[in-house]
């Protein structure tokens, strides 16, 4: 029997189209299709679903909850599923869909081009052909990005430049999939491990369709005015992620620490992390142990877009029970606190 494959669009760079050195959103698809299934083996059955066609910058929080909607409603029609995205918010969409697919055991698999189908040099075949080699594996469940020669874990990803096809990768993740001559190589032993965790740790499907919208996100930077803290007060913003410069360390001054402590006692939840890719989980200064003693939440491993995503997921399902979304932003979550 075929396996059934899912193919998710939400088109634009895909399918975009070149005018006076402009690309153009194209609203034609089929001949994009036609021509992916003159390369799809006949192992396997592929449905085309349309979900949207915008450009990435207009992507929002309804958006992402199209798509977990849509798995959520054909979840049981289909083997695996394979969403077309665009690249430069891919990571938002795949950190999040992971807290949102919570227990599904079948993968989903995020992929897209740096450079459009009608381009002589298009990455886009190489990725779609490597994303259904990918989802056709067993040993993998829940989210992934399928780019180039890269199979990037849910909520490890980051983009980091505009330029190269190997734009995505995993900064304090090791890469246990990767492909090479066009196979996919796994590493076992790790892929074992996180495999069986999810195993121990599932009963049964947890799949959620909506997202809080409410969360902000402030970098700091040396010479900042402390008065942003009384805007998001006044604001009633609940759920902060800060983004700090310093190593494991924030300003010493007392004004600092009372302007934060007049943010918790606002029933603001905060979350630190660091403005780095790479950074250490050794905790060093008093100042940054101060803030933890406060109330503060220190989240080593997570991205930005992670850290956006877990909040907005938490904050829906278990919605003004700050003590319970306090917990479950504690806890590992689909090993996004943790690194090999």
């Amino acid at each position: 029997m075929n396996k059934k494959i899912a193919f998710l669009t939400t088109w634009w760079t895909i399918i975009s189209t070149s005018s006076d050195k402009w690309l153009v959103v194209s609203d034609d698809a089929n001949w994009f299709i036609n021509r992916l299934n003159d390369i799809i083996w006949k192992e396997v059955e592929v449905d085309f679903i349309d979900l949207y066609n915008i450009d990435s910058s207009d992507l929002n929080i309804e958006n992402i909850e199209i798509i977990a909607s849509k798995i959520n409603q054909i979840k049981n029609e289909y083997d695996w599923f394979v969403v077309v995205h665009w690249t430069d918010t891919m990571t938002y969409t795949s950190s999040t869909l992971s807290y949102m697919l919570k227990w599904l055991r079948k993968p989903v698999v995020l992929t897209w081009s740096m450079i459009p189908i009608e381009y002589e040099l298009t990455d886009a075949i190489n990725n779609i052909i490597n994303s259904f080699k990918a989802s056709i594996n067993s040993n993998l469940f829940w989210v992934y990005i399928s780019f180039w020669d890269k199979l990037v874990m849910w909520n490890k990803a980051v983009k980091l430049n505009t330029t190269s096809f190997t734009t995505f990768d995993s900064p304090n993740f090791p890469l246990v999939w990767k492909f090479k001559n066009n196979d996919l190589i796994i590493n076992e032993e790790i892929s074992t491990q996180i495999n069986n965790e999810i195993l121990k740790t599932s009963v049964n499907i947890d799949i959620d369709e909506k997202l809080e919208s409410k969360v902000s996100i402030l970098k700091l930077y040396p010479w900042i005015d402390y008065c942003i803290f009384n805007f998001f007060i006044e604001k009633w913003i609940r759920w902060l992620v800060i983004e700090w410069f310093w190593d494991w360390n924030f300003p010493s001054d007392e004004e600092f620490k009372n302007q934060i402590e007049n943010c918790i006692n606002s029933w603001m939840i905060i979350i630190l992390k660091s403005q780095c890719l790479y950074w250490i989980t050794e905790l060093k200064y008093a100042w940054w142990k101060a803030l933890i003693d406060l109330g503060c939440i220190n989240w080593y491993n997570l991205t930005t877009e992670a850290s956006i995503a877990k909040l907005m997921w938490s904050i829906k399902k278990f919605y003004w029970h700050n003590n319970k979304i306090k917990d479950v932003l504690l806890n590992n979550i689909n090993w996004d606190l943790l690194s090999i």
